[in-house]
C-alpha cells in the first residue's frame, strides 16, 4: 500500500457516486460524505485492499480501478463474489461482524479511500437523511444478490453473462457520462465463470456464440456491445429502476455554525 495525503483526482467526484443516484443532496450532506474518508491508498493489480479475518472491519470507497471481493474456503480457494467499479462503498457487509468476512482484492491498479466508521456513525446522528440513502444502497446491493441467485438458479450461461454484461455496463455509465458501448473487463474466462456458477470451458464457448451472432465483439479484455437492447432482453431478468428523491425521506438538515 502507497498511503497518500491528498486524495487523486476525480475523488470528490467519486466518493458519493452510490448515493447520488439515490437522491439529490445538499452542499451539507455533499461536505458529509466527502469528509468520511480519512486515508487514501493506492494498491497495485493483485494486491490484496483488505484481508477477510482483519478486526475491526474496515470501510472503502474505490476511486479509481476495479476489484473484487472473495472469501477463502477450508481447501484453500477463492470464491468470487462481486465485482466494484469506481464509485463503489466496499466492506460494508462485514461492519456487523468482530472480523472481516470477505477479503478485497485489486483487479488492477487501484486507488482507495478508507472511510472513518466514527464519521459514518456522525451521518447518522447529523444528517439522518444520508443515513437513509445509505440503507437504501444497501437494499440495492440486495436486489442484485436477489438477481445473481435467480441467474444462477434458472438462467443458462448466455443469460447469465449477458445479464452480467448489461448490469456493469449500467454501473459503468454512472461513473463515466458519455460512455459509449464500449468497456475494458479486466477478468480472466476463470473469473467470470467464478462470479457466474460456470466453468471456464463453458464461459468461453458462450463468448465465443454471443460474439458470432453479432450481440458483442471481443479484443483483450474489451467488450464492445454492438445490440444492446437485444443483449438487455437475452438477459431475462426484469430490468430494475432506481426511485430518486424519495418522498418519505427524512429532509435534509441545515449546516451548523462551526461545522
Amino acid at each position: 500500500m502507497n498511503k497518500a495525503s491528498e486524495p487523486p483526482a476525480g475523488a470528490d467526484g467519486l466518493l458519493p457516486i452510490r448515493i447520488t443516484e439515490l437522491a439529490d443532496l445538499s452542499t451539507t450532506e455533499m461536505a458529509a460524505l466527502r469528509g468520511l474518508a480519512d486515508r487514501f491508498a493506492t494498491h497495485a493489480r493483485h494486491a490484496i485492499i483488505r484481508q477477510e479475518g482483519e478486526m475491526p472491519p474496515g470501510l472503502f470507497f474505490l476511486l479509481e480501478g476495479w476489484a473484487v471481493s472473495s472469501v477463502t474456503l477450508a481447501d484453500g480457494s477463492r470464491q468470487l463474489l462481486k465485482l466494484h467499479v469506481p464509485g463503489d462503498l466496499m466492506g460494508a457487509p462485514s461492519l456487523p461482524l468482530s472480523r472481516a468476512a470477505e477479503t478485497l482484492i485489486a483487479l488492477t491498479d487501484v486507488s482507495v479511500a478508507q472511510v472513518s466508521l466514527e464519521a459514518l456513525g456522525e451521518i447518522f446522528v447529523q444528517h439522518p437523511r444520508l443515513g437513509a440513502l445509505f440503507f437504501l444502497s444497501a437494499q440495492e446491493e440486495r436486489v442484485l444478490l436477489m438477481d445473481r441467485l435467480t441467474g444462477m438458479g434458472r438462467l443458462d450461461a448466455r443469460h447469465r453473462i449477458a445479464w452480467l454484461f448489461v448490469h456493469l455496463h449500467e454501473r459503468l455509465r454512472l461513473v463515466a457520462s458519455g460512455m459509449g458501448a464500449a468497456f475494458d473487463l479486466p477478468l480472466t474466462q476463470e473469473q467470470l465463470g467464478d462470479l457466474l456458477g460456470l466453468t471456464a470451458v463453458h464461459v468461453n464457448r458462450t463468448l465465443r456464440s454471443l460474439d458470432a451472432e453479432g450481440y458483442l465483439k471481443r479484443e483483450r479484455g474489451h467488450i464492445e456491445i454492438l445490440r444492446y437492447d437485444d443483449l438487455k432482453r437475452l438477459a431475462a431478468l426484469p430490468p430494475r429502476t432506481v426511485r430518486r428523491n424519495l418522498s418519505w425521506l427524512p429532509p435534509s438538515r441545515p449546516s451548523r455554525p462551526g461545522r
